[in-house]
């Protein structure tokens, strides 16, 4: 065709690439060599297929190539890389890159490909020139050659010594234009730029004609190996291989035609993309925003926020759509130098900060802010920055935060060698880049990176600085990238760091965090809103992205594993405002429901066991809403903790280094001794700052639970319906060291095992406090009027059952009411099936039967009617253990008796919420008339906080 010839390249259709048993019907791509006018020469030559028939000829005469082959990871049916099987396998073997010399064996491009340890079954990859086939087409990533998206499909014409043909233009300054060809199973096409930075190669397929099919076999059975590709045009030309002859040169000498002088004169380098945009070749439109288009056009007007500057383009003008993932970015070569990358969402404040440091640093060729939906729109901010070096990629109408994909293109729009990529409430050293060398120059393998480390941080605000990364720009992009599917908070970061240790061969290096600040902020100001447990989110993405496939190329070829897409809306010197039009599904999609939230329940109970230390048997009954309840207590007691130590209270140092803990209250015995209890462990669990957890089992004293009587869920409240360890603890210790911090005390003598009521419960740092009882807790935290602070703050939350039997009184003026609680029963008629000695102890039952004898309803009388006559409209609202002495003082006082209608005056669910009601009601009273040694009496008093007078000592 004259000039020089690019190469020639032939796979899949000639059986190249054959998974075994299929003949041609798998039309991978092979590779086209890197050619670079002016530089080191490629290897020789390009694969060739060779059909089924042909290859016991290539087993002789090639056998370096098929041992070759033979060493690679035994993955058949991906080019080069198969395992020999058979007859069906495809051989890629080297031919001349000009006619005059001779095929020449080599199995360099089937070692070449073992260099490349990511994914073998992708076609022959080799280390000269870092390329990669398969699937994806055929191009080397080095020299920014692209597969077309349609490149792993078969052609039509494909099959055993089918074929399809690939024809390339070629573009040199002062050169007649040159054509190169490729036989090919695949449908795909591929354009190449060398290492000037200027197109020099577009790609288009053209289907063969079906007679080739016929001819290509006979065509090769012709030609020697041993004789040059010239010697065969020249002696072996017959009629049919004159017709296959012909059928390249026609087009040939069309394409030469439409590259004619004054045509390629025509195209000037600033019209190029013009031509690209069109996307005539099938190719891509993510070529126009490649690293030299973008360079190479100069954009006149306004900078990124309206300056007086020149805008350094973004993007080529007429690019409509960006595609983030190797197959689009992969290939765009880059220019020495750094790029510093930041995504923001909103933190405004923080960005005003922190850019100068970033524009401040040495060798930063770029920065690329990726600004992800913040509200106002970042420019407002970066308005009047006229550094050149600043470009601003605004993402609309995104709903949420997602770092993977904001990240992704932020690391596609990079153009130069090394990345910074930084949080934007990072400040920077000016020399972080010399602190932190990359080694090995750009065509060497590289063989570190660097990256936070949490673990390093000498105090807690460094730990957020566990994101910041210098890495190569092609290292970055050899693994993938960021894991698209990781959309909430948490181990994106490591994730990544994995992949480039194990799939990259890269060794982690820590960043230096003298080089390096964070700008402190809490983490509400995260810009994933809703973050409520931060290491919760790390631990549950974690474990979800454990359970699916590796994000690699495999998986990307799936449709709907594809990474993100973007709309161009407009874009104007160094400002482009983009539309996701592709969103990839996030891990939680992905996930059955059912593994997910056992996933995050999991997360949960790891961080209470680990960092607050809640022994595992503790958490046995406790669900996911309890878990995160006791959670966003610890949390706020840390952050109190936290505080007490910076105004300097006694205990500042030990708060500032040990976490919150955790005091679990088991309350026992009957309603009023269970709220007593309750009352305690709030107020005590509050000036520990502690997290409380109560304890409310169902039992012969209380038929209800805590939950039938309170909204727990909305109170925020941790409470256990059932309770799996056993005083004294003994076996727990054995198999959980979460144990050996827990200090209990049990105040229910009749248990034994060195139970003691009234032992003094010391606060230490570093414990859980397991506390039994139905009494208050002895200790200097625990004060009156504390507790019943702490217990009123829960009556907003009472249960609606609840509430609907107190509003059943009607309008009543509790200001004329007085409260009247006849405890009426003796312990021995009180509870079926309770032994009252033993539960109460024989001082106790003695104790509790004298009162309750002097409570007797016949006692309340004389009292009740001298109020009547201090005043005439007085009125009285009864509670009692037994329903039929409600009766009996209606009938004594008439109307001015209130009490809420039952037939219930047991110990179930109902009649435990009647008991309850009784209480809310007595509480709005103006003073009460009480039983003494009752904790029912005292439960309404901690509610009112009115007066109480008490049978038997006040009347």
């Amino acid at each position: 065709c004259g000039g020089e010839w690019i190469g020639v390249e032939w796979s899949g259709g000639a059986g190249a690439m054959n998974e075994p048993g299929r003949g041609g019907a798998s039309g991978a791509g092979a590779y086209a060599p890197r050619h670079a006018p002016g530089g080191e020469p490629a290897p020789e030559g390009v694969p060739v297929g060779i059909a089924p028939q042909q290859q016991q000829h290539a087993h002789q005469h090639w056998p370096r190539l098929a041992h070759g082959v033979q060493q690679q990871f035994s993955v058949p049916g991906y080019g080069t890389q198969a395992g020999y099987v058979g007859g069906d396998v495809g051989l890629g073997l080297h031919q001349p890159a000009g006619f005059s010399r001779h095929l020449q064996p080599s199995h360099m491009q089937a070692q070449g490909s073992q260099y490349t340890r990511e994914y073998p079954s992708y076609g022959s990859q080799t280390s000269f020139d870092r390329t990669y086939a398969g699937a994806y087409g055929a191009y080397p990533a080095r020299e920014a050659q692209l597969g077309s998206k349609s490149g792993g499909t078969p052609a039509s014409g494909t099959g055993s010594g089918g074929t399809a043909a690939m024809h390339g233009l070629r573009r040199r300054d002062n050169a007649q234009p040159t054509v190169g060809w490729s036989q090919s199973g695949a449908s795909g096409a591929f354009a190449s730029q060398d290492s000037d930075s200027r197109f020099h190669a577009l790609g288009n397929l053209f289907v063969m004609l079906a007679a080739v099919k016929n001819h290509a076999a006979a065509w090769w059975k012709q030609i020697s190996h041993d004789f040059s590709l010239a010697r065969a045009f020249h002696l072996y030309i017959r009629p049919q291989t004159a017709i296959y002859i012909l059928m390249i040169l026609v087009p040939c000498f069309f394409l030469l035609y439409a590259e004619s002088p004054s045509a390629k004169s025509s195209r000037s380098a600033e019209a190029l993309p013009d031509a690209v945009s069109k996307n005539v070749l099938g190719v891509s439109e993510a070529l126009d925003h490649s690293a030299s288009v973008r360079e190479n056009v100069p954009i006149a007007g306004a900078g990124v926020n309206g300056g007086d500057r020149p805008g350094t383009a973004v993007i080529a003008p007429g690019v409509s759509s960006i595609s983030i993932g190797p197959t689009e970015v992969e290939t765009i070569s880059t220019k020495g130098g750094v790029s510093l990358v930041a995504v923001c969402m909103n933190r405004h404040s923080t960005l005003e900060k922190a850019l100068p440091s970033w524009l401040s640093v040495k060798g930063v060729e770029e920065v690329v802010v990726v600004d992800w939906s913040s509200s106002p729109p970042l420019e407002d901010k970066l308005r009047g920055t006229s550094d050149p070096r600043l470009k601003v990629v605004r993402v609309e109408n995104e709903p949420k935060w997602v770092l993977s994909r904001a990240f992704n293109l932020g690391l596609t729009m990079a153009t130069r060698e090394r990345i910074l990529r930084v949080d934007c409430d990072y400040e920077l050293h000016p020399d972080i880049m010399a602190g932190h060398p990359l080694d090995g120059a750009q065509d060497q393998p590289l063989s570190q990176f660097y990256a936070g480390n949490w673990r390093n941080a000498k105090n807690e605000n460094q730990i957020h600085l566990n994101g910041i990364v210098i890495v190569r720009r092609a290292d970055f992009w050899k693994v993938l990238g960021y894991d698209e599917r990781i959309q909430t908070y948490g181990w994106d970061d490591e994730d990544l760091y994995t992949r480039l240790e194990q799939f990259a061969g890269l060794t982690r290096m820590n960043i230096s965090y003298d080089y390096v600040a964070h700008i402190q902020h809490d983490d509400t100001a995260r810009a994933q809103s809703g973050v409520r447990f931060v290491e919760v989110e790390v631990d549950f993405n974690r474990v979800l992205l454990g359970k699916l496939d590796k994000w690699s190329r495999i998986m990307l070829k799936e449709e709907e594993m594809k990474p993100s897409q973007y709309d161009v809306v407009t874009s104007s010197g160094g400002y482009v405002v983009l539309r996701s039009s592709h969103r990839p599904d996030g891990l939680i999609e992905l996930t059955p429901e059912s593994f997910a939230r056992e996933a995050w329940n999991t997360g949960l109970g790891r961080r209470l066991h680990d960092e607050y230390g809640t022994p595992w048997d503790v958490m046995v009954t406790m669900g996911t809403a309890q878990k995160e309840a006791l959670l966003e207590q610890l949390m706020k007691a840390d952050i109190e903790r936290k505080k007490f130590s910076v105004d300097g209270g006694e205990d500042a140092e030990a708060s500032e280094l040990a976490p919150a803990g955790v005091v679990i209250v088991h309350v026992q015995h009957g309603l009023g001794n269970r709220l007593r209890a309750l009352a305690s462990g709030l107020a005590f669990a509050r000036a520990a700052r502690r997290g409380l957890v109560v304890v409310w089992e169902r039992d012969s004293h209380s038929g209800a639970l805590m939950g039938d009587l309170f909204n727990t869920t909305a109170a925020r409240v941790c409470v256990l319906d059932k309770f799996k360890p056993r005083w004294p603890f003994q076996e727990e210790v054995k198999w959980d060291a979460a144990w050996t911090k827990v200090h209990a005390y049990n105040y229910m003598e009749t248990e034994g095992e060195g139970s003691r009521k009234g032992e003094k419960i010391a606060n230490e740092d570093g414990t859980l406090i397991y506390f039994k009882g139905a009494y208050k807790m002895e200790s200097p935290l625990s004060v009156w009027q504390n507790e019943n602070n702490a217990l009123r703050e829960l009556l907003p939350y009472i249960h609606p059952e609840v509430a609907k039997l107190v509003s059943a009184i009607g309008d009543v003026d509790w200001s004329t009411v007085i409260g009247v609680h006849v405890r009426n029963r003796r312990l021995t008629d009180d509870i079926d099936s309770v032994d009252p000695t033993a539960a109460y102890g024989k001082s106790a039952t003695e104790t509790i039967d004298e009162w309750r004898a002097k409570s007797s309803y016949q006692n309340f009388v004389p009292r009740m009617r001298e109020e009547i006559q201090k005043k005439a409209d007085t009125k009285f609202f009864v509670a009692s253990d037994t329903v039929a002495v409600l009766d009996k003082l209606k009938a004594e006082f008439g109307d001015r008796i209130i009490f809420i209608p039952r037939v219930c005056d047991d110990r179930d669910v109902q009649c435990v919420r009647y008991a309850f009601a009784d209480i809310i009601a007595l509480s709005k009273t103006r003073f009460l008339l009480g039983s003494g040694w009752s904790s029912f009496t005292e439960a309404a008093e901690r509610l009112g906080g009115m007066k109480v007078y008490t049978a038997g000592r006040d009347f």
